[in-house]
């Protein structure tokens, strides 16, 4: 089988299941060590691209911390892009070839094997080439219900490869989506598109210039692939960045912090 597992998790009833996504569009359900099914996503989205696979295909996916009651899973996938209109968009004179979209699962019964339900489109982003994308997508595990983190969902958004097709201007700043760790709410509306939430806490909600993209929580990055939360220390954040030919980081993530 041409597989490619990026994503595990646990099934957050604790009982010992696990999931895994493939690049190629499945979300597969383990048991006592047999693999079925649970959801392949190129059955719901008709442009869905896996292909080529640098950073493309299904990024990853988390479970909402309130699952058992509300059924929410989130996933990033990567669409190919025939002129969708979305929420960010790169410089005018630069084709995009892909589209990467957060989206909410809705699943009706939270206890069946295989997922029935529905999906909605969170945020729909380009990107200038099919490498580094987002490829990683999570809450923080373990909060109380009552804490202001929970139910907030981080992903990490790669510079799109800009860098290597000599666009470097095209991040590190305030008016661009790429290469930063964003941070948004999917039970609010007060987004630009209305379909999610900007927390207030994000670090730069309060910017005058109305370009700055106030879901980023960091930035700097080159490819955040990879993100944990440290929960000995306040649940710090710690992200992964992809270096291009002799240093890889793995950087503690403060909000608003710039990384290079």
């Amino acid at each position: 089988t041409d597989l490619g597992v990026v994503t595990l998790r646990a099934h957050p009833s604790g009982d010992g299941t696990l999931f895994a996504s493939d690049q190629h569009g499945v979300i597969y359900r383990i048991k006592d060590g047999m693999a079925g099914t649970f959801l392949d996503i190129r059955e719901q989205i008709k442009d869905f691209q896996s292909g080529p696979g640098i950073a493309t295909g299904v990024g990853s996916f988390d479970f909402h911390p309130d699952f058992l009651n509300n059924g929410l899973i989130y996933i990033s996938h990567a669409e190919t892009f025939k002129g969708q209109p979305a929420d960010y968009v790169i410089s005018d004179s630069i084709k995009s070839e892909v589209q990467w979209i957060i989206a909410e699962w809705k699943m009706e019964d939270v206890n069946a094997m295989v997922f029935r339900g529905n999906h909605r489109e969170l945020l729909r982003l380009h990107a200038p080439t099919f490498a580094h994308g987002c490829q990683d997508i999570g809450f923080i595990p373990g909060l109380n219900k009552n804490d202001p983190e929970y139910g907030l969902l981080y992903f990490g958004y790669g510079d799109g490869g800009s860098n290597n097709i000599k666009h470097p201007e095209l991040g590190h700043h305030l008016k661009s989506f790429l290469g930063t760790i964003m941070r948004i709410d999917p039970a609010g509306n007060n987004s630009q598109n209305g379909k999610y939430g900007i927390p207030a806490t994000n670090p730069f909600v309060n910017e005058k210039d109305p370009m700055t993209v106030k879901e980023i929580y960091a930035y700097g990055f080159r490819n955040p692939h990879r993100m944990a939360w440290d929960n000995a220390n306040g649940n710090r954040m710690i992200a992964t960045d992809i270096g291009e030919a002799n240093i890889e980081e793995l950087n503690i993530i403060g909000n608003g912090g710039d990384y290079g």
